[in-house]
C-alpha cells in the first residue's frame, strides 16, 4: 500500500500494527511518465523508450498530468531507457487500465555491469482485464545471480482481431525494509506491507511537516 502523503512536505515517520511492518521506498522515481524538464517539448518519452504504438498521454491519467499508453493492434511496449541496482528481492507495483479481455506483462531485464547485456529476462508478473478502470498491480521479483541492475519493460497486447488501447501510470520498484521504529523526516518512506499477514491489518501511522510552518 502506498502511503506517501499527497503534500510534499509531510512524510511519515512512524507506523504502529499487531503485524510486523515492511516500510518501502520507490528506486525508480519516474513511473508517474511526467514531463520533468524545463523546455518547451511537451509529453517526451523522456527515461523510457517507447516502441510501436506507445506514447506519453493526457489522456485521463490515474494522477499527476501523463500517463503511459499503449496503443495495441496486436503487441505494443515501452523500456526504460537506463538500469537501476536493485536489492536481492524488490516489488515492482503500479497501476493499469484496459478494455476488457486486454493483456499486459511486466518484464525486468537483469544485467551486471561493466556489460549492460541482460544476464536474464524474468516476466514479474501477466495481468489480465474484465473491463476499463484503474486497477493496481504489485509483483515480487528476486534478482537472478550475477545481475546487480534492472530495467523495466512494459508489454500491451489487444483481444484477438481487435485494437486496445492500454494505460500505465505511477510504476514503482520498491525496495522493502523492516519497520524497526521511528524514522525521522525528511526520508523516502513511501509504502507500507504485512508480509505474511493472513486478512487485513490496521496500521496507525505518525505524519511530521517540515520545512514549513
Amino acid at each position: 500500500m502506498r502511503v506517501a502523503p499527497g503534500d510534499p512536505s509531510t512524510y511519515v515517520v512512524d507506523a504502529r500494527c499487531q503485524a510486523p511492518l515492511e516500510s518501502g521506498r520507490d528506486l525508480l522515481r519516474v513511473g508517474g511518465f511526467e514531463d520533468g524538464d524545463a523546455d518547451a517539448d511537451a509529453l517526451e518519452p523522456g527515461t523510457w523508450a517507447p516502441g510501436a504504438g506507445a506514447r506519453i498521454s493526457v489522456d485521463d491519467p490515474r494522477s499527476g498530468a501523463a500517463c503511459l499508453r499503449l496503443a495495441c493492434a496486436t503487441e505494443s511496449n515501452a523500456t526504460m531507457r537506463f538500469r537501476i541496482p536493485v536489492p536481492d528481492r524488490f516489488t515492482v507495483a503500479g497501476w493499469w487500465n484496459a478494455p476488457r479481455g486486454a493483456t499486459a506483462e511486466v518484464e525486468c531485464d537483469f544485467c551486471e555491469l561493466p556489460s549492460l547485456a541482460p544476464v536474464a529476462t524474468v516476466v514479474a508478473g501477466r495481468l489480465g482485464s474484465e473491463g476499463p478502470a484503474w486497477k493496481p498491480f504489485s509483483f515480487d521479483v528476486v534478482r537472478p545471480p550475477k545481475s546487480r541492475f534492472v530495467r523495466i519493460r512494459l508489454r500491451a497486447a489487444a483481444p484477438k482481431g481487435t485494437v486496445a488501447d492500454v494505460a500505465f501510470d505511477d510504476v514503482a520498484v520498491i525496495e522493502w525494509e523492516r519497520v524497526r521504529g521511528r524514522l525521522e523526516a525528511p526520508n523516502e518512506w513511501d509504502w507500507l506491507r504485512a508480509p505474511g499477514c493472513a486478512g487485513t491489518a490496521a496500521a496507525t501511522l505518525e505524519l511530521e511537516r517540515v520545512g514549513r510552518d
